[in-house]
């Protein structure tokens, strides 16, 4: 495959259609559940009074076996919080997180493989002096016993699942366009056959027509591997494509949103109403519905 070929099922037009959903995510047991999550910093200092800050209150929320679950919300509602604890990158002050039935409030130990995460700034989220082929055999070096003969290979196959060319192993980050560095970052998140990837605002970055080739292709890689995914995003528009299920998130709590109803329609409590309807009217261009002929 060329480098810059783009096979059919990367074309725009094929992501607004329908939602993936090639497993039933809304009926399969879950993968990992926050239960009663809450969060709270202390702020201030020297020469400020000190302060509780609650960040998360009683959050609730699930990703199943194989689906897709949203959760949406204004900057500065929590999702950054919520995305650390999700990947045990920090302790809640109370409640569960519980990762294939076990309690991983203190990290995720041995299952660590099985949770990867793709960040929103693909430029930062790796070593600008690594060449493709070492990003993306990281994990496969903490994780697996493969040699570098094995690694490389796999990461040759990482590459062409993304649909990028195996040719681009040697290059360095910066030779490579915003959307081919954030298919690496996928690449490397499915390196060690992960069972769940948190997915960090990881296409807002980019701009319109490669946030719906990346979300196609995200959406044809659930098809094939059977990984969740959690999809955190301030972006309404791409939960109702992408997601089986989902949530908004704001001042710290959660409300389901009817993922059935014509659109997105939010739960009706008027807190998470009014983020999104503020959230949907900040969003003015649509999402591209094809490309010319």
């Amino acid at each position: 495959m060329k480098e810059n070929a783009m096979p059919p099922a990367d074309n725009a037009a094929s992501v607004v259609p329908c939602r993936p959903g090639a497993t039933d995510g809304n009926n399969a047991p879950p993968l990992l559940e926050l239960r009663g999550v809450t969060r709270s910093y202390r702020t201030g200092g020297w020469f400020a009074p000190r302060r509780k800050l609650q960040v998360l209150r009683g959050v609730d929320l699930a990703v199943r076996e194989g689906g897709c679950t949203g959760v949406v919300g204004p900057s500065g509602a929590g999702k950054s919080t919520l995305c650390r604890i999700a990947l045990g990158l920090e302790r809640p002050d109370g409640g569960e997180v519980r990762f294939m039935g076990r309690d991983v409030r203190d990290g995720f130990g041995k299952d660590r493989r099985h949770v990867q995460v793709v960040f929103q700034n693909s430029v930062n989220a790796v070593n600008p002096r690594l060449t493709v082929e070492r990003i993306i055999a990281e994990p496969l070096e903490n994780f697996t016993t493969l040699n570098r003969r094995q690694r490389r290979a796999r990461a040759g196959e990482l590459l062409e699942q993304v649909h990028l060319s195996p040719a681009l192993l040697d290059r360095l980050p910066h030779r490579l366009s915003g959307g081919q560095l954030q298919r690496v970052c996928i690449a490397r998140a499915l390196a060690p056959r992960p069972r769940l990837i948190l997915l960090d605002e990881a296409l807002s970055s980019l701009d319109m027509l490669v946030q719906a080739r990346v979300l196609d292709l995200l959406a044809e890689l659930r098809r094939a591997t059977g990984t969740a995914y959690l999809f955190v995003t301030h972006d309404v528009r791409l939960v109702p494509l992408f997601c089986d299920e989902a949530a908004v998130l704001t001042e710290g709590r959660v409300a389901p949103v009817d993922m059935h109803a014509a659109g997105l329609a939010c739960a009706r409590q008027a807190p998470h109403q009014a983020a999104f309807d503020a959230l949907r009217a900040a969003i003015l261009p649509a999402m591209p519905m094809g490309t010319p002929g």
